[in-house]
């Protein structure tokens, strides 16, 4: 994963509009720091997700080496046995 590809999650925003008296304490600023703190957690949950993957692929990969890898085993000792 490359850093820009994060950024693609930065055009994603919570947009909504508070009537008063909320929008006393629900200010721009306010709408501002909610829309960081859910990017930062979108680009969390796809740097989790992008882990996971991987972790999944190297395990598939791993079992796949295991078992050839075993396979070699059994042959070999079939063989030298056979002789």
């Amino acid at each position: 994963m490359v850093s820009s590809d994060l950024n693609v999650l930065d055009c994603i925003e919570l947009r909504y509009s508070v009537g008063w008296p909320c929008n006393i304490v629900l200010s721009e600023s306010c709408h501002n720091k909610y829309n960081l703190v859910l990017s930062f957690l979108l680009k969390l949950k796809l740097v989790v997700w992008s882990l996971h993957d991987a972790c999944s692929r190297l395990n598939r990969i791993g079992e796949r080496g295991l078992a050839s890898i075993n396979l070699r085993v059994d042959l070999s000792q079939e063989e030298a046995t056979d002789k």
